[in-house]
């Protein structure tokens, strides 16, 4: 599809997508980075059914909302290097607003974020999904047999201090929390002292006591799949 707004800086143009861009979609989506990134192990890899369809649903958000992901393709060769934008979904039972920003490895760093942002922006914003996160914590639920809630203070924004309020309202000997960054490394900072940076899909263990913790381990995204 010819056309688009242009983005300012980048060669980029953005658009709504349109049927003819599933091949676009699939160098996007199966880029091994990018698939690191949003299909990490023990996830597949994206099958070519799943973007068809992913595509396929972008298409019907635009006909029924009137809004959803945006594409982002090469000035000069329309080719797609990104996909942008808000989806409303259900996370939980509660229909929320998914923020999808993938830009292909070659074309990140060039401020297309923030040029893009007035373009996708909805006229009738939601509160931003935690869908990634959710999809975390099903994953670790399901392998370790455990019940999974979602938790509202764990959304953006948790802090050291919001933590006795939550153990009150799950009193447990042992709790596992799935959130967001840079939250828990401040959070781990602030009970513990260290200065620690958590990857995503790394997981901490902390010895928690009278609003004190106690770093016990860190375990990288590499051993975790192990």
């Amino acid at each position: 599809m010819a056309g688009g707004r242009q983005l300012a800086g980048g060669g980029v143009l953005i658009r709504p997508p349109d049927p003819g861009d599933e091949p676009g979609y699939e160098l996007l989506l199966l880029d091994p980075e990018v698939s690191a990134w949003l299909r990490p192990e023990p996830l597949s890899p994206f099958s070519s059914a799943e973007i068809a369809e992913m595509l396929a649903d972008d298409l019907r958000h635009w006909r029924d909302a009137g809004f959803g992901p945006w594409v982002l393709v090469d000035r000069d060769d329309e080719e797609l290097v990104g996909r942008v934008g808000l989806h409303r979904t259900s996370v939980g039972g509660e229909l929320v607003t998914e923020l999808a920003w993938t830009v292909r490895p070659g074309w990140q760093g060039r401020g297309l974020a923030t040029a893009a942002r007035p373009v996708y922006q909805s006229p009738k914003p939601l509160p931003l999904a935690l869908a990634r996160a959710a999809q975390t914590a099903d994953i670790a639920a399901e392998h370790l047999k455990i019940v999974c809630r979602e938790e509202k203070l764990l959304e953006p924004g948790f802090r050291a201090a919001d933590l006795p309020r939550l153990l009150r309202k799950h009193p447990q000997d042992a709790l596992m929390l799935v959130g967001h960054e840079p939250d828990f490394s401040e959070v781990i900072a602030s009970l513990t002292g260290g200065n620690v940076k958590m990857a995503k899909a790394g997981v901490a263990l902390i010895d928690y006591a009278e609003k004190k913790g106690k770093l016990l381990w860190l375990v990288p995204p590499k051993l975790v799949r192990r």
